[in-house]
């Protein structure tokens, strides 16, 4: 009872400042955002990196960073590329964009790190010898290499 209590407390205190006194302030919401997720409201959590991608402070590095470390935490490995590739299309039509190498170098982080859990997902995969998800698998391996040429390609 008195963990709810302070939950609730503490969800009370992050409206308010995210709401009211520090409301244009992206930290507060990347706060509240990381803070939802740990406390298992996801779709909280990513309501507040949306309201930062959208109104606040579009284009913000770490917030699409964070956003994508989450997808990743969570297992969305399409849902992360998407929003890196969404930054990415969108930066690329700035004339002079301070971000867009700064978005390619994280981007390519994120790639080498999905390629990573893949080969994981392989070895426990040939562990199980599980013949249709190994392909499922080796199809995705395929994509996130394509990417990574296509970014190479970029650069």
């Amino acid at each position: 009872m008195e963990a709810s209590e302070s939950m609730d407390l503490a969800n009370n205190v992050l409206a308010r400042a995210s709401q009211v006194f520090v409301k244009r302030q992206p930290e507060i919401h990347l706060f509240c955002a990381r803070f939802r997720e740990q406390a298992g409201d996801l779709v909280g959590a990513r309501a507040a990196y949306q309201l930062v991608h959208t109104e606040i402070s579009p284009g913000l590095l770490e917030a699409i960073i964070r956003h994508g470390n989450m997808e990743y935490r969570l297992g969305k490995l399409e849902d992360a590329f998407s929003l890196y590739e969404q930054a990415i299309a969108i930066e690329k039509g700035k004339e002079h964009s301070q971000t867009l190498p700064m978005l390619f170098a994280q981007y390519s982080r994120f790639v080498y790190l999905g390629m990573k859990m893949m080969k994981h997902c392989l070895v426990e995969e040939d562990k199980k010898r599980v013949v249709d998800s190994s392909n499922r698998i080796h199809f995705v391996l395929v994509r996130l290499r394509l990417r990574l040429l296509l970014l190479e390609l970029v650069l």
